[in-house]
């Protein structure tokens, strides 16, 4: 069982001691959190667990070293999601922040910020406030302002689905959570 808190970390339960384990943020320790403010906490395909972290970023940790990875990029925004695809590929939304994504195999971080990245024409949402991928792989968002998101990784194309008064049968709101 994994915890994640408002001001104390992560504590993690074991079946198998009956006792909790607590990892906590250490300005001396790199590889420990980057913050104790956690917001998200989600697995990837290979067992690693993802932290979305309130103001100091995201990390990953290895549950065989039990050492954490922190992703400098993300240092100082309030990371309030984190979504690991079955591709390999960490989502994270920043509130007011837009959106993120960690290649977890190569590292490297795209943001739909820079206008140079992909995700900028694709998905120009900056209130995101969660993920979800369906069966097929399209990944669906809900934002804070703009409805719902579906977007196809393979062909780079998204829709929107917003509220229409005219239409009886659109999502009620455009605030979804």
């Amino acid at each position: 069982l994994f915890i994640g808190t408002d001001n104390d970390g992560i504590f993690i339960f074991s079946k198998q001691t009956g006792k909790w384990q607590n990892f906590r943020s250490d300005k001396s320790n790199s590889n420990s959190l980057s913050g104790n403010n956690i917001s998200g906490l989600a697995f990837d395909q290979k067992g690693a667990l993802w932290c979305s972290i309130l103001g100091a970023g995201v990390v990953s940790w290895d549950p065989l070293t039990l050492k954490f990875t922190r992703y400098a990029n993300f240092s100082r925004l309030n990371i309030e999601t984190i979504y690991p695809d079955r591709s390999g590929k960490i989502w994270c939304s920043a509130w007011a922040g837009g959106i993120y994504m960690i290649d977890s195999k190569s590292k490297k971080i795209y943001s739909n910020y820079d206008a140079s990245c992909y995700l900028n024409k694709q998905l120009p949402y900056s209130l995101v406030s969660s993920f979800m991928e369906d069966k097929n792989g399209l990944l669906w968002l809900s934002t804070a302002e703009d409805g719902i998101v579906s977007f196809n990784q393979k062909t780079g194309k998204s829709a929107v689905y917003k509220k229409n008064p005219d239409n009886a049968n659109s999502i009620s709101d455009n605030l979804v959570w």
